[in-house]
């Protein structure tokens, strides 16, 4: 069992990684033990930022825990790489292959087609409603990721066009930031999302194991997980 954090633990690891915490008192006064889910403000030296995390993110980030400065040099990693035409349309060849992919969709086929059955948003029914104002009250009203509460999206994990099933199954939501949303989307594409996909995604971009924090989240509120 992991030992419970002080405050002292977590201003030495920040110190490490060239950070100082914002607001010590606010978690001496909210932070119970390794399960508690609650944000802490980090100054990074190196970037001259202010971020937000969870204590368990931070303190299992794979480098520094801050965005900014993966971002950073993810991006001067990719800047200086050479990619050969050849290996382009390699890439190309392969994108358009993977599940998601919206090449070659349209009409009825189009993950947003608005006259397929239950598509358009603008005729929203009793249990659309129930379903994504119990994913906000599910999720506290804020990104389970970036801890925004504005611009929100209620994203189906399964994707219902594969389970139709679970379209109004409350274990296959959860609430996003439009961003966040859109970045996933991004990356995986439209249509024919996996619950999988989206352990990937928060295991890669934000390093949290999604099935621990949704255990958490669900047990908060008293809520069964099956599916």
């Amino acid at each position: 069992m992991s030992k419970k954090l002080t405050i002292q633990d977590i201003e030495q690891l920040a110190h490490n990684r060239g950070h100082s915490i914002v607001n010590p008192l606010l978690f001496e006064k909210s932070y119970k033990n390794v399960k508690s889910i609650i944000d802490i403000e980090i100054h990074c030296s190196k970037c001259n930022t202010v971020f937000k995390t969870s204590v368990a993110s931070y303190k299992n980030a794979k480098q520094t825990g801050c965005s900014t400065c993966k971002n950073k040099k993810a991006s001067e990693t990719h800047s200086i790489k050479i990619v050969s035409s050849e290996t382009r349309g390699l890439i190309g060849t392969k994108a358009s292959a993977r599940p998601g992919s919206l090449t070659g969709k349209s009409g009825e086929q189009h993950p947003r087609f608005k006259n397929a059955p239950e598509r358009d948003i603008l005729k929203r029914i009793t249990e659309d409603y129930y379903w994504l104002n119990g994913i906000k009250k599910i999720y506290s009203r804020r990104c389970v990721l970036s801890k925004i509460t504005e611009q929100l999206v209620c994203h189906h994990l399964d994707a219902w066009n594969l389970f139709p099933e679970r379209q109004y199954d409350f274990s296959n939501g959860v609430l996003l930031a439009k961003e966040v949303h859109k970045k996933f989307h991004t990356f995986y594409g439209y249509g024919n999302n996996t619950e999988a996909q989206f352990t990937e995604f928060c295991a890669r971009f934000s390093d949290v194991n999604w099935f621990n924090l949704k255990k958490e989240v669900f047990r908060r509120e008293g809520l069964s997980e099956s599916k």
